[in-house]
């Protein structure tokens, strides 16, 4: 929908502190408790989808490929997308790989990450 995509450009136009990204997904469920008066179910779905991405920027670096591989779903090109609006993007690291290249590498990578985990 076009909401939708308009708070998603618009989210993309920033990099995000932990708190900068609380403060988006207040605004983004805010968005969501209004617009559901509007009885759009399509639109509710996809805000509902957005307040899951927004998750990607306040997560612990340690728990996003468990958070984008499980709750979310997201395919690993489309959660870097995401994961570069971290104002960590650059500094942090999990098992001494960049979020770069843990969302750029391949399955084995991120299966032995995630075991390591559990």
């Amino acid at each position: 929908t076009r909401t939708h995509a308009l708070l998603l450009n618009h989210m993309q136009q920033f990099s995000y502190s932990a708190g900068g990204a609380l403060r988006w997904r207040g605004d983004v469920g805010a968005y969501v408790d209004t617009l559901a008066s509007f009885e759009q179910p399509k639109l509710r779905e996809k805000l509902e989808q957005l307040k899951g991405v927004a998750n990607i920027l306040m997560v612990a670096p340690e728990g996003l490929v468990a958070l984008v591989d499980g709750a979310l779903r997201l395919d690993h090109r489309e959660a870097l997308r995401y994961v570069r609006l971290r104002a960590d993007f650059m500094t942090a690291h999990v098992e001494s790989r960049s979020l770069e290249e843990l969302f750029t590498s391949g399955a084995n990578a991120v299966e032995q990450i995630l075991s390591r985990a559990a």
